[in-house]
């Protein structure tokens, strides 16, 4: 299974909804970590993706940029709920160094029946209590890159157990990227180690960026592939103007997807390539959110194609 992290932005969600009704899709299962206090997007990706056979995960307790206070976080609940318990979203719980028995309960009965998932962004000596809360449930623990799984693995056992790999190497400048690197074997590797898939945070940041951020230099295109070894692999192409001064956004994605062009035959079709084509081919002026859309579409795509 592949389980890649999301943080529920518009972009990120149009691209789930992008997939096609294909039977590879019951090997995708997102976990959805909201940011935004409005979940009237989520609540219509959720809807469409109950028509498919992906079964996503959503976060039940989310504490991130507009959800960062317990007072956000339940308004959004209250909005939300209804969608998760009518859809086939699997409810998660983020686990914290916070985190107290009494909540892993409570969420145990809430939801007594069907899948859970358990976010672990910290708090490794909770886990044997989940694990004893939960026992008997059929539980995936989705770990983030930065926290020692081990005590996971040894409190449910690895084959419930999930490590998000931070693969993409940021660069400080989109400027600055360039050619093509080595992404993740955690493809094909993960078959040999008991687990029971492998995540990562597509070809983005493993935190969502922050709203805002001024207008950009340059505009880059990740377009993921898999190589000739069964890895992944992800080329970037860049604009050739990199001044935030000089040339629009949607100029410099076109100057981008020029480049992408020349190589176009390397990548598999998908809605996130076909929808760059189109940009490409009727000249169309688009923004960041819909380069990020594409992006992040092909990269499930591919990846799924991959294992």
């Amino acid at each position: 299974m592949y389980f890649p992290y999301l943080y529920g932005l518009q972009s990120e969600l149009l691209a789930l909804r992008d997939l096609p009704n294909t039977e590879s899709l019951a090997r995708l299962s997102p976990t959805i970590d909201p940011v935004k206090s409005n979940p009237a997007s989520l609540r219509t990706a959720l809807s469409s993706l109950a028509e498919l056979p992906v079964v996503p995960a959503v976060v039940i307790n989310p504490s991130l940029q507009e959800l960062r206070t317990p007072a956000a976080a339940a308004a959004w609940w209250t909005e939300i709920e209804p969608t998760i318990r009518s859809t086939r979203a699997t409810p998660a719980l983020a686990i914290t160094s916070s985190t107290t028995p009494a909540e892993i309960a409570v969420f145990a009965t809430s939801f007594p029946a069907g899948p859970l998932r358990l976010v672990v962004r910290s708090g490794g000596p909770i886990a044997s209590v989940a694990a004893s809360t939960l026992a008997g449930r059929e539980v995936i623990a989705v770990c983030h890159h930065n926290v020692e799984d081990s005590v996971f693995v040894a409190a449910f056992g690895a084959d419930k157990v999930v490590r998000l790999a931070d693969s993409f190497v940021r660069q400080q400048r989109n400027a600055d990227y360039e050619g093509v690197e080595w992404f993740t074997s955690s493809n094909t590797s993960f078959r040999g180690s008991g687990r029971p898939g492998f995540g990562d945070y597509t070809v983005l940041a493993s935190l969502p960026a922050k709203p805002g951020g001024g207008r950009a230099g340059a505009v880059a295109v990740h377009a993921s592939f898999i190589h000739a070894s069964g890895d992944i692999w992800v080329a970037h192409y860049v604009s050739d103007t990199t001044d935030r001064d000089e040339g629009t956004t949607a100029e410099k994605l076109l100057e981008a997807l020029d480049k992408l062009q020349v190589d176009r035959a390397q990548y598999l079709d998908s809605a996130g390539m076909r929808g760059f084509d189109d940009i490409h081919a009727r000249r169309l002026a688009t923004n960041l959110a819909t380069n990020k859309r594409h992006q992040v579409s092909h990269h499930l795509v591919t990846t799924l194609a991959s294992f």
